[in-house]
């Protein structure tokens, strides 16, 4: 087995150990559906329209996990994000953070700017 497959093992063996009890493997295509919810502030891409709001897209699984489950449990404090993480299963939480983990980022030239992204 090369290296970069035993790596790949490693960080998913990490990562459904992050997750605790998911009862399958995290399911990009369950969680597209259930960041429907998400869209209003974090945009239908994940990709934030507001400066104020973070960017999902592209985001490490692991640390969508561990944010979610904070908001979730609350160790982090968002009184929307707690309403919004509160009722979501662990699988669920897992399926979204895939999702997220899974769609390209964007990278955009600043207006006015002269520079190539």
């Amino acid at each position: 087995m090369r290296y970069t497959e035993l790596a790949g093992l490693a960080v998913m063996a990490f990562a459904t150990s992050m997750v605790g009890s998911v009862a399958a493997p995290p399911n990009p295509r369950a969680g597209q559906h259930l960041a429907t919810n998400c869209a209003a502030c974090h945009g239908s891409d994940g990709m934030s329209v507001d400066t104020s709001i973070p960017n999902l897209a592209g985001q490490h699984y692991v640390y969508l996990v561990q944010q979610l489950t904070a908001f979730k449990n609350g160790g982090r404090v968002s009184p929307l994000m707690t309403e919004l993480a509160r009722p979501l299963t662990e699988q669920q939480i897992a399926d979204i953070s895939a999702y997220y983990a899974s769609v390209p980022i964007q990278v955009a030239k600043p207006p006015g700017s002269k520079h190539q992204p």
